[in-house]
């Protein structure tokens, strides 16, 4: 990229529909039929959604909200709305799980905060039997016209290109607004740290809400001139296998995936693939990655190579990732001494006669950003437990129409992440979050690691645990309350499970856990990210506690 001449994502489209218009930039990859775009085609379509967008009065600079479902048309609906000078932004689109009402109750203020006029929605989500009622705008379905003609108006690479907004059970999430310039700036960076090359391609089955699926597996593989395979993100969860089947038919070089999504490959697929030669890596993210993860990963799967499973560190306030290891060499976990983390709040190589805590690197921060762990300021020392933060020259610009929140998770240039965790020989090291936190009787607990224990526990559901805190009075401190499902009926074998819950836990955490909950499959509330929602499962439980 020649820093004389700003590029920005509009203008690389157009680079890359001139120089390279026949290349393939998506595949659809489908059970019925399969979908492609060239991009030369990406260009076409993504100007007559502009044409379109600006037909319907949008103006520079405003929010053009995208409810569509997976297919070939999100892509150009989203660079239309950047042709057209305003800034786009995915939405989960309404699923057969989520009650109409509730959900278009929820975007309807996110809407409003985001002083949104126009929303592009699927025909179907467009019934007024849906409860859209979207009073302060107009409400748009896929019809962009014919006109491809270009849109003559130049970008400021310092303007706002999309907002990525954070994953959540309703649509109250905040606006992570992101710059044309720091956008470009981290796929730069973090292609040098992956090597990328001309000829890599990228498999996913990621929505693209989510950053993951955004900037991974849409806007790096754009930049970069590279081709995209992407799988119904619904159809992956009922046919996994596909993963591996679009990886071996098309070549495939990198995947991203979230740690649950290993675990759901490891159950669920029952041939192991063929001939995954093509495959440079597979990327864990989104989630604390678990050594436990890579060994199962490994041993159901042995033709993958252990150096091909890698890890990194992203959030959407840095773009995407900010730290990686290193791909090519097999991601070594740490042996931590439990006990030094669980009271001592800090890293301990674990001796021969302690409990070992298994500890996972997410790898060295990415060229051009910085990061500390800081405990009230100071930065901490090496191996001490503290929050994660982060400086450079692409954070976020601010969360859009937030500006408290902003000046509190910005502060002089650095981005305070919430996330807790170490250095250690130079590698960050993620242990859990702030909100993720339960300190039980003086002992520093994370919910993830009682959730990946519970899950081992005969007869619970695998990935549908949760633990979360709850003040005790009586005791003057937190407890540690635990939902799991589970398809066990029978009263003596619930009371042998929550037998075996309790003394894991206590083995593992040297906590008393008693407030422990089995329920029927699909009790538990998840994200629309798949994952499993703390928040929204504790306020559920308060509920019916009640």
């Amino acid at each position: 990229m020649n820093p004389a001449i700003p590029d920005t994502l509009t203008t690389l489209l157009e680079r890359h529909a001139r120089e390279r218009g026949e290349q393939l930039f998506c595949q659809l990859f489908l059970e019925e039929g399969a979908p492609r775009l060239t991009y030369a085609e990406l260009l076409r379509q993504s100007r007559r959604y502009a044409h379109f967008y600006r037909g319907h009065g949008a103006e520079d600079g405003e929010v053009i909200p995208l409810f569509l479902p997976h297919g070939v048309d999100l892509f150009p609906a989203f660079l239309g709305a950047m042709l057209a000078g305003c800034i786009p932004s995915f939405m989960p689109p309404l699923s057969a799980k989520q009650e109409p009402q509730l959900y278009w109750q929820a975007h309807r203020e996110l809407l409003k905060r985001i002083r949104a006029r126009l929303i592009l929605v699927s025909p179907e989500m467009a019934n007024p039997g849906d409860n859209l009622d979207f009073r302060h705008g107009t409400v748009l379905t896929p019809d962009p016209g014919d006109d491809e003609s270009p849109i003559n108006r130049a970008t400021d690479p310092e303007a706002i290109a999309l907002l990525q907004h954070s994953s959540g059970t309703t649509g109250l999430k905040k606006g992570v607004a992101l710059s044309h310039r720091a956008i470009l700036r981290q796929i730069d960076c973090y292609a040098a740290a992956l090597d990328l090359q001309p000829t890599d391609r990228i498999a996913t089955w990621l929505p693209l809400y989510h950053d993951m699926g955004l900037l991974a597996c849409f806007l790096t593989p754009l930049v970069r001139g590279l081709s995209i395979v992407a799988l119904d993100p619904f159809e992956w969860v009922l046919r996994p296998e596909r993963l591996f089947e679009a990886v071996e038919r098309y070549r495939c070089s990198h995947v991203w995936l979230p740690n649950f999504a290993y675990h759901h490959l490891c159950r669920t697929v029952e041939q192991p693939p063929r001939d995954l030669s093509s495959l440079k890596a597979l990327i864990n993210c989104s989630e604390p990655c678990k050594a436990e993860t890579f060994r199962l990963f490994s041993e159901t799967f042995p033709t993958i190579a252990a150096e091909k499973l890698q890890i990194c560190y992203a959030m959407a306030e840095t773009v995407f990732a900010a730290t990686q290891t290193t791909p090519g060499q097999v991601v070594t976990p740490l042996a931590a001494d439990r006990r030094a983390l669980l009271e001592g709040n800090r890293y301990r190589p674990a001796a021969a006669d302690s409990t070992i805590q298994w500890i996972m690197p997410v790898g060295r921060p990415i060229e051009g950003i910085a990061v500390r762990v800081v405990n009230e300021g100071v930065d901490a020392a090496e191996g001490e437990v503290g929050e994660v933060i982060l400086a450079g020259d692409f954070l976020f610009s601010s969360y859009f129409g937030l500006p408290e929140l902003t000046r509190e998770r910005l502060q002089n240039g650095w981005y305070h992440s919430n996330d807790l965790g170490f250095l250690w020989q130079g590698e960050l090291y993620i242990t859990g979050r702030k909100d993720d936190l339960i300190i039980c009787h003086g002992k520093n607990i994370y919910a993830h690691d009682v959730e990946e224990a519970v899950n081992r526990v005969p007869g619970v559901k695998p990935g549908r645990a949760v633990a979360f805190a709850h003040f005790d009075a009586a005791q003057g401190s937190q407890e540690i309350v635990v939902v799991a499902e589970t398809e066990m009926g029978d009263a003596d074998l619930l009371k042998g499970m929550r037998r075996a819950v309790a003394t894991l836990l206590q083995s593992l955490f040297q906590v008393r856990v008693s407030r422990i909950r089995l329920v029927e499959p699909g009790w538990l509330v998840k994200t629309t990210s798949g994952k499993v929602s703390r928040k929204e499962n504790l306020k559920k439980w308060l509920r019916e506690l009640d």
